[in-house]
């Protein structure tokens, strides 16, 4: 059986809030920008449309808004989401080579970035 999984808007895991640095949000758009999702259209890539994104504008960087904890997947203020590596070794043992995951050096809870290919 497949499942489908969607926000929720009312539980905000514990009110924690992750965001980019503006330099990185900055590169990350731009190459969103110029970068089609499919030759041929005009739609732009952006996290969901499952563009490879080049691993050179990935933001390595994150600035903790509010909250204290950390959780295994978590919605970023600007897109994308971040993962732990707990996470991360699921996704690929069940689809292998499919996803991107970039790491964020540093880290505390060693989570890493997660996008749909």
């Amino acid at each position: 059986m497949a499942y489908i999984i969607g926000p929720d808007y009312a539980f905000k895991l514990g009110k924690t809030e992750i965001e980019y640095f503006e330099d990185d949000r900055k590169t990350l758009r731009a190459f969103f920008d110029r970068t089609d999702a499919f030759p041929g259209t005009v739609t732009s890539a952006s996290w969901v449309t499952g563009t490879r994104i080049a691993p050179e504008v990935v933001p390595r960087r994150l600035r903790l808004i509010r909250g204290k904890r950390m959780y295994d997947w978590l919605s970023l203020n600007g897109g994308g989401t971040l993962v732990s590596s707990r996470l991360r070794d699921a996704v690929e043992e069940l689809d292998p080579g499919q996803h991107q995951f970039f790491p964020v050096p540093g880290w505390p809870t060693s989570c890493i970035w997660w996008s749909s290919r």
